[in-house]
Parts: C-alpha cells; structure tokens; sequence
C-alpha cells in the first residue's frame, strides 16, 4: 500500500510505501510555532519507505526540545512543511498527517511533550501521554546490545550523529586505521578527509561517544546519483546500531539534495558487510565496476 502526501499548493509531494511506523502528537512549542496551531501530528515511516515524487523542497534546520537538530523540508512556493528528518530517529521519516488529506488516517498512538501543552485541551484516553519525548524504538534500542567487557565499549543511547569537524580528525584517522587496516593509503584520512573537506563538506558524518569517534559515514551526490564510502563502526560498538543511524543520516542528507538513488561498491568477499546493507534495503545490482586512476603517481 501507498499513500501520496503533498504541500497546500500541490507542487511537492511525497509517496509513502506501508504503514507508518509510528503516528505521534506533539504539543511542544517549537511545533506550535512551526504549525500555527496548538500541537503536530506526524506519520513516522522508514527512511527508506519515503521518497519525492514532484517537485524540489527547500530545508530548514533547527534544535528541537529534545536537544537534537531537526531538518523540516517544505515547498518553497506555499511554504507548507511536509516533511520531517529528526537526528534522534535518523533512520524514519516523520511526515504531516495534514498532508495526506484523509480524514481516515489512523488516530495518534501517543501525545507527546504535554509539559507544553495548552491548559484547556484534553486527548482521548486511548493516547499514551507523555511530559516529553519518550526513548526512541530505533536501531539503537531493539535488541542490539555493545559487546561486553571490552575497554573500547560505551553505550550506543548515548551515541550522536554529528557532522565532521576539524578537531574528529584524530579520532577518524585511528578508526579508519583499525576498521580499514588495508586500505591503500591513498584511502587514508590525510587525504581522503582533506579531499572531503574541499567538495560537499556537510556529507562526512561521525558518531561520536563520551567525546570518542566511534563511527563515520561519507556520502556524495553528483547531481544524479548518491554514493556512501566510508561507512566505519568501531569493533567494540558493531552490531549496536549506530552504523544504521549513521547510514541512515546520510540517507536524509542525500535526499534533501534531492538524490533519489544511492550507490556503493563492497568487496566481492566482504559477506558481513553484505548482510548489513542488505537489512537496511540495499540490494545487488548486475553491474561491472570500471575504474580509472586519473593520479597514478599517489599511492
């Protein structure tokens, strides 16, 4: 099943596949500004479930109540927000009910941040109430435990999806060293890192614990295609969840440029890493990657 959401104007729409993951209301005073009214409703689908089917969004970010950035997408002609991507859930999509157009929609689950909500209004029973924001059901909190009794290991709830800055270096060199040991070094972060940061700087992603880099992700997007490189969770934190999140976020990164596919190249023999992007929808193409040195002289 699908189901076609757009802005007031008609000119960008969205078409959702399946049911939504999660349907919540939020009454907190960011959403009251952003909407005009007394709270939000919001379809929440997977990341990969959601995807442009006319026109272009312009993007706006900004902090939440929850303390973690929120980018809303919305039509530049009639400026309805249609979409939503929240860094705490990085890996779904929240969408407006509103937009959607059917009075059938299913009924919120949950109310959330009612420690702003007005006075006189009152929520049927069968919604859950909740002062602030709940713990997120994501990648990082269904099951997927950090290996224990390593000195390396930390907890994933506590993971942040940031965007590179120039004092991770250190932290990205040394991961990159342990999870790519035989990289060439052209491959190295003294490059590679120094390259990235000359074209599309905003597409490198770390995650980050206690002040400690403990994954990253790259992505690129050349007007027709995305690719994700670099896509690195450190041993002790594998199988955790945060390599999702990290895909995940460069997955809305992607799309807000308006990239509608996403590439990458594994090796042949690598079956593990096979496995996880294929968890996360990728699927194997009958393609044959060429390639071609244009600096032969770097190693």
């Amino acid at each position: 099943m699908s189901r076609t959401a757009s802005c007031h104007c008609r000119g960008l729409a969205l078409e959702c596949e399946g049911e939504p993951t999660k349907i919540s209301l939020c009454n907190c005073l960011d959403c009251q500004r952003r909407t005009g009214s007394l709270f939000s409703v919001a379809a929440f689908f997977p990341r990969e479930a959601v995807r442009i089917v006319k026109g272009a969004a312009t993007s706006f970010s900004r902090s939440s109540a929850s303390g973690y950035p929120v980018t809303f997408h919305f039509c530049d002609q009639c400026g309805s927000s249609l979409w939503w991507a929240p860094e705490r859930m990085p890996y779904l999509v929240g969408v407006a009910v509103g937009a959607f157009a059917d009075p059938s929609f299913a009924m919120p689950a949950q109310a959330v941040w009612t420690a702003d909500k007005h006075h006189w209004l009152s929520f049927p029973e069968a919604l859950s109430l909740h002062e602030r924001n709940p713990p997120p059901k994501g990648a990082a909190s269904q099951g997927h435990a950090p290996r224990e009794g390593s000195a390396d290991s930390f907890s994933p709830d506590n993971a942040q999806i940031l965007p590179y800055e120039p004092h991770h270096f250190a932290g990205v060199d040394a991961l990159w060293q342990k999870c790519f040991p035989d990289d060439p070094s052209r491959n190295r972060a003294a490059i590679s890192v120094t390259d990235k940061m000359q074209f599309q700087p905003g597409l490198l992603f770390v995650a980050e614990i206690e002040g400690k880099v403990v994954g990253t992700a790259m992505a690129g997007y050349d007007g027709h295609r995305g690719w994700l490189y670099a896509v690195a969770v450190h041993p002790g934190q594998q199988r955790s969840g945060i390599g999702t999140l990290l895909v995940r976020r460069a997955e809305v990164a992607l799309m807000t440029l308006g990239c509608r596919k996403i590439n990458l190249q594994l090796r042949a023999e690598n079956d593990r890493v096979s496995s996880f992007y294929h968890r996360l929808g990728y699927t194997a193409e009958a393609r044959i990657s060429m390639s071609k040195r244009l600096d032969p002289g770097r190693e």
